[in-house]
């Protein structure tokens, strides 16, 4: 999984969001396509059980998940 991918995943197994980029749509379509998020008519878009293992397995194999970024990755234009 690309790190982007990772981040944005990361982001929504923190907090659901109703507002996506444009710009990031895409990836979320491709996490969407692999069961790792789905869209939640009460909270918007949302991490999976299937993601939040995902971003559970990383952080148990001492993956580094954490890169410095001036902006949010669901708000990206």
């Amino acid at each position: 999984m690309t790190y982007e991918k990772l981040a944005l995943l990361r982001a929504l197994v923190a907090r659901p969001s109703r507002e996506i980029a444009p710009s990031i749509q895409p990836m979320l379509n491709e996490l969407c396509k692999a069961g790792y998020v789905m869209e939640d008519a009460a909270s918007g878009w949302t991490a999976t059980a299937a993601g939040c293992h995902v971003v559970e397995s990383m952080r148990m194999a001492g993956a580094p998940m954490d890169r410095p970024t001036d902006s949010n990755p669901l708000t990206q234009a």
